[in-house]
């Protein structure tokens, strides 16, 4: 069997390329306990305001987390580590992968909060200010990155409610910037457009506006802003765009501001997302099982509570004879109108029109044309 390799470096490969002293208890450990016994050489030196030290110790750290997660696919080949895996296992191996990189996050943020802790002891012991800057912004660019990667939106949303968190209790101005970089390097180009506009709406739900704000707020709300419109495609910003372009140029002057206009089309929005998402939800049923419904399906919202879905299915005339095309499309109406019927048992707030029109691949004039209205 073939399998599939990938080059890999171990805690121990790493402190042998650093040349450093704790290759020689890291080879007797388990992976679990290289873990453990470099959080408290981490720590420790973090307390010792050894930044160059903690920084590393940090990185062997995290390399023992990934071994944990990785080890039934770590071995050596011609004297190197690798991860190899059979190709059947690569599901498997890639679940490990990105279990490897979250786990590493919760270990940081685990980390972070202890150094709280150990700030006050360093404050009495020795008469320094802070941590070093350095250590901090290695730990938050390794929670931010897995903002940035993770899959999973739950794991988004708590990685970024942490650096919230550590971002409102920063206590002065070369924090905030360090914390400013971090954020910035991570919504580069690539990040989740969609991940980024729901965590600025959760920062400032009632808009940028809000004289409540706080100046770290507003300051993270326009790297997200920012981020958003360099990530989103340009269709998009545009639609975002045109969908305020009245209130824009209509509204918005010194006389009158428009932050409760805008926060009521916020709420309406929300309303019409909800209702696209319920006819998405039939759109998808008319592709499932034996009772798939054929054709192109097109949707417009007439306003927004009611649908008009068309449904236009395309044959080659010359192979029915009289009265079989009629007869397909009904069937296939049928088969929609029951789907339809269905969802609307569901949905009772809303309502569809359902058109479905046969027509000849090569001329748009309807051979056959059935609709019904569901209200």
């Amino acid at each position: 069997m073939s399998y599939q390799t990938v080059n890999y470096q171990t805690a121990v490969d790493l402190a042998v390329m650093k040349g450093h002293w704790a290759i020689r208890i890291l080879e007797d450990l388990s992976p679990e306990q290289r873990t453990t016994k470099m959080e408290e050489f981490f720590l420790q030196a973090v307390s010792g305001q050894d930044e160059e030290t903690a920084t590393l110790y940090f990185s062997f750290l995290l390399q023992s987390v990934s071994d944990c997660e990785l080890a039934p696919f770590i071995s050596e080949e011609r004297g190197k580590t690798v991860l190899q895996y059979a190709p059947e296992s690569r599901d498997e191996f890639e679940k490990a992968r990105a279990n490897a990189c979250r786990m590493g996050s919760l270990k940081t943020m685990d980390l972070y909060g202890k150094l709280s802790g150990l700030k006050k002891i360093t404050v009495e012991k020795r008469g320094l200010e802070s941590l070093r800057l350095g250590t901090k912004k290695t730990m938050l660019a390794v929670v931010a990155t897995q903002w940035r990667e993770t899959k999973d939106e739950k794991e988004a949303d708590n990685c970024f409610n942490f650096l919230m968190k550590v971002i409102k209790s920063a206590g002065y101005s070369d924090e905030e910037k360090l914390q400013q970089e971090v954020l910035r390097g991570a919504t580069d180009t690539g990040f989740p457009a969609n991940r980024l506009l729901r965590h600025f709406v959760q920062l400032v739900p009632y808009g940028v506006c809000d004289y409540n704000l706080d100046h770290k707020i507003r300051k993270v709300a326009s790297i997200l802003l920012i981020a958003w419109s360099r990530n989103c495609d340009l269709s998009r910003s545009s639609r975002a765009l045109r969908a305020c372009q009245l209130l824009l140029e209509l509204k918005e002057t010194r006389e009158f501001q428009t932050f409760a206009t805008f926060d009521l089309l916020r709420r309406v929005s929300a309303e019409i997302a909800a209702f696209d998402t319920a006819i998405y939800e039939l759109l998808e049923v008319f592709k499932k099982g034996v009772d798939n419904v054929p054709g192109e399906k097109s949707v417009s919202y007439p306003n927004a509570s009611r649908a008009e879905i068309l449904i236009t299915v395309s044959v080659h005339i010359s192979n029915y004879h009289k009265g079989e095309l009629e007869k397909d499309g009904h069937k296939w109406f049928e088969k929609a109108r029951e789907h339809a019927l269905a969802w609307r048992k569901k949905y009772r707030k809303y309502s569809v029109n359902l058109k479905l029109v046969v027509v000849g691949w090569y001329s748009t004039e309807p051979k056959f044309e059935r609709k019904e209205e569901f209200n």
